[in-house]
This record gives C-alpha cells, structure tokens and sequence, in this order.
C-alpha cells in the first residue's frame, strides 16, 4: 500500500475505531478483533496491526494510570510471564505451520463455549471455581496469538476472568497486560522497520477516532454495574468469536 485510504475508505474506518475502541475502553479488550475484518477491507495487515497495537497500547497506559491502584499484580505477572516467554515464541509457529483461519475457528468455537458456560453460571449466581493447572496455557495462547494475529484479548479474559471479579479490577490489569505487550509488539515492528510513514498516516487520521471512542465508553462505564459488566465481556467475547470468522 503507497498512500492513505480515500475519503469514503477513511470515513468507514474512522466509524470502525470509534466502535472498536468505545467497546475497548468499557471491557479492557476487543478493539482489535472488532476494527480487524473490517480494517482489512481497505488495510493491508502490516499497516493494520502497528496502528491497533499503538492504540491499545496508549489506551491501556492511560487507563492504568488513572487505576493503577486496582491492578491484580500477582495475577498480572503471571500472565505477562506467560505470554512474553512462552506465547510469543509459539507465534512464528503457528504462523509458519498453522492455518489462520483454523486457529481462528477454534479459538471462535471455545469463546462461544466458554462465554456461554459463564454467562449461565452469572444467570444462576453460581461463584467462581478459580483455576485448573490447564488454564494456564490461556495466557500461552494469549501471547501466541496476539503476536501472530493481533486477537490474544479472548483468551487473556477467559484467564483472568475466573480469578478477578471487580470490574476495575479486572480492567486495570487487562491494561497492564496490554500496555507491555503491545509496546514489545509494536517495538519489534519498529526495530525491524515494518512502522512505515504509511502506518503512521493511518495512526494520525484514526487518532481522533480512537479518542473519541474511548471517551463515549467512559460515560457508559460509569453507569454499569458489576453484573451487567460481566455480562457484556462476556456478549462481546462471543461477538469477538463472530468477527474473527467473518
């Protein structure tokens, strides 16, 4: 890709960030996944993912700064750990032996399961059960297919979801996970001069976009209450599930 987007092109993907980045800033993640089938329609992914890496990034950094006070450490640590020595190593794998449209049905078949299993467990007022030895290959995951695909959000929650229940809580330590991996991300990307000026055009011209979407979902944060916020994660965990196979 050699220039910008037209005028019609850009005025849809300023529409797609904006909802993108006003689902993120109400449940801590989904912004990628949204913007991505919808992005690549007029994007090439390479200009894609270091602007949805930038955002989240920034997004994430100015959250936390403003919580920082309710990050879950212990269990942001282990999800770093996780993600950063293990997941992103697993990413040139899959990409190098696994079908992108495979993982991504897979990975849409747990989400719906998963997200369904919980949201019936909200409805009845079961409480959680915390986690099982094999949860701990969701931040694995997490970290493999963020790096590979730009869509570790799903699995990241589906972790922290079972051992975090404040909704602040759970956000400001999303935002810790994404505000590290996404800059180590989008630090390889520079390092290995794949931030082109055409990707940052892109990041300039969805900027205000992206802004906006964040403030709208602020007011709306503060008008929902735990349940109702549990709930959406999980709604927009099974609409993430939808776009990664459109």
């Amino acid at each position: 890709m050699n220039s910008m987007p037209a005028l019609l092109p850009s005025i849809f993907l300023l529409v797609v960030f904006f909802c993108g980045y006003f689902i993120q800033q109400i449940t801590g993640f989904g912004a990628a996944i949204f913007c991505l089938p919808f992005a690549l329609l007029v994007l090439p992914r390479e200009v894609f993912m270091p602007a949805a890496w930038l955002f989240t990034g920034a997004q994430s950094v100015f959250i936390l700064i403003r919580q920082r006070k309710k990050v879950n450490v212990r269990q942001l640590v282990v999800v770093l750990t996780l993600a950063v020595l293990f997941g992103s190593m697993s990413a040139d794998y899959l990409m190098d032996h696994v079908s992108e449209q495979l993982i991504k049905i897979c990975l849409a078949l747990f989400i719906i399961m998963n997200s369904a299993f919980e949201l019936c467990g909200i409805y009845r007022g079961k409480k959680k059960k915390g986690l099982k030895l094999w949860h701990y290959l969701y931040p694995i995951g997490s970290g493999a297919l963020q790096s590979a695909y730009g869509i570790g959000g799903p699995l990241l929650i589906a972790f922290l979801n079972k051992t975090i229940e404040d909704k602040d809580a759970l956000r400001s330590t999303v935002c810790g996970y994404w505000a590290v991996l996404n800059t180590f991300l989008l630090g390889k990307y520079l390092i290995s001069g794949q931030m082109t000026s055409v990707s940052a055009a892109v990041c300039l011209m969805l900027l205000p976009a992206v802004i906006a979407g964040g403030l709208a979902g602020s007011l709306v944060l503060k008008r929902i209450n735990q349940r109702t916020f549990s709930v959406a994660v999980h709604c927009v965990l099974m609409g993430s599930a939808i776009f990664m196979i459109i």
